[in-house]
């Protein structure tokens, strides 16, 4: 049986909005609304030509890593920096120097010149007790100068992904200086 019924639902929103629904569809009377961005969605857009891989903001810069190196926002466009060509999966601040982390290679920003450290396959570099480590498969390694040496004989029995440096009281959840580890994932 059918009914005779014409259900209608009326939502009086304040000002001059009326929103009704009936069983076949909602409708609204009153003055469209206009789709404007939000505050947090403002900003720019910087097209690029090729696909940015990371982005690193370090001392009033912004660098990006591209399939073809590494990239340098300047006046609302994207500048090639010189020096380095190589595919970059990675960039970090870690002893207040860029370091790009490329596939394989790790490479640090001098004085705005990029210089290759090693062609060692690097997954990440971290600043530890004013030294800056990398994991490189399952051994942390020490970055001195142009050469990775082994912060410990130990290697673990998986590669390390990422590493993060923090302090930490094994017995409690204060900050404790004399015991600070280094933790990572796989």
């Amino acid at each position: 049986m059918r009914s005779c019924w014409r259900w209608t639902v009326l939502l009086w929103t304040g000002g001059s909005a009326l929103v009704g629904g009936e069983l076949n569809g909602v409708f609204r009377s009153g003055n469209p609304i206009p789709d404007v961005p939000y505050l947090q969605e403002a900003g720019w857009s910087i097209p690029s030509e090729i696909a940015l891989t990371t982005v690193v903001a370090h001392q009033g810069e912004v660098l990006a890593g591209t399939s073809r190196g590494v990239v340098r926002l300047k006046d609302r466009q994207w500048e090639p920096q010189p020096g380095l060509s190589e595919p970059i999966q990675r960039l970090v601040v870690a002893k207040n120097q860029v370091w790009a982390l490329g596939s394989p290679g790790l490479w640090v920003r001098e004085s705005g010149l990029w210089r290759q450290v090693t062609s060692a396959a690097v997954a990440d570099v971290v600043e530890f007790r004013g030294e800056v480590l990398a994991s490189v498969g399952p051994q942390l390694m020490r970055i001195q100068g142009r050469s990775l040496e082994p912060l410990t004989g130990a290697k673990a029995r998986f590669d390390l992904q990422r590493l993060v440096s923090h302090q930490e009281d094994r017995k409690s959840t204060r900050l404790n200086s004399s015991h600070i580890t280094i933790s990572y994932a796989v």
